[in-house]
């Protein structure tokens, strides 16, 4: 925490200084937390339902279940875990100059840390799940597996590398406090001007590619748009 003057109270400090007009209010401040944690929950009810219908569908058909499934169920854990991280900043879900001091603790910023390094495994997981899915449906298209192969390879470059990134960068130095590693962490913002728009490059490509396959196939344009309607889901 900032160290201070004796005789001032942290708990009346903000993080930040509130805006012209504003004023900190530490009572009963507006929080987004519990809706959050609503959609977050209904998120991942959902999630769960679907993962379990295709588990049981597969193990019924094919007797097994394949690498896409497992890959499927890892990246489930992971999004599980990743929401746990989340639901830990209950305390902090709301604008800075709310939150006094005393919330600046070294548990928070190992929660942040944790966070961060969950966030790149869990996107590349989730996301190259479904380009597995698309290889076991249309490999037999030449052109089609390579572009499941440049999906493939722009979602590892642009997800992975954030794990060592900050390993190197915000954990603390030998002798050195959560809170300073946090300052220096800082300068990792910049990787979100990466991610964010690869994230929608990704999922507007992953659209595309078997919409790509299906228009060509030789079958009534009643059944194309049907099968394309089903893959089109992923807009939702």
């Amino acid at each position: 925490m900032v160290l201070l003057p004796p005789g001032i109270d942290p708990s009346k400090i903000p993080l930040l200084p509130p805006p012209a007009g504003k004023t900190s209010n530490f009572e009963d401040p507006p929080s987004l937390a519990s809706i959050a944690e609503a959609v977050g929950g209904l998120l991942i009810a959902v999630e769960t339902l679907l993962l379990t219908l295709r588990t049981l569908a597969n193990l019924k058909t094919f007797r097994k279940l394949r690498t896409e499934d497992y890959w499927t169920i890892f990246a489930a854990v992971l999004t599980y875990g990743y929401f746990a991280l989340l639901m830990r900043f209950r305390p902090i879900a709301r604008h800075q100059w709310d939150i006094p001091l005393t919330e600046s603790t070294p548990s928070l910023y190992k929660t942040v840390f944790a966070q961060q390094i969950m966030l790149g495994s869990t996107i590349f997981f989730s996301k190259s799940s479904l380009l597995l899915l698309y290889y076991r449906i249309f490999s037999i298209d030449k052109m089609f597996r390579y572009k499941l192969y440049a999906a493939f390879a722009f979602i590892a470059i642009t997800t992975l590398p954030s794990i060592p990134m900050y390993l190197a960068i915000c954990l603390p130095d030998r002798d050195g406090s959560w809170e300073a590693a946090s300052v220096k962490c800082s300068k990792t913002n910049v990787y979100s001007y990466v991610q964010g728009p690869a994230n929608i490059i990704f999922d507007l490509f992953a659209l595309y590619l078997p919409a790509s396959v299906i228009i060509n196939l030789h079958m009534p344009l009643r059944r194309k748009i049907g099968v394309l309607a089903i893959f089109m889901t992923g807009t939702l």
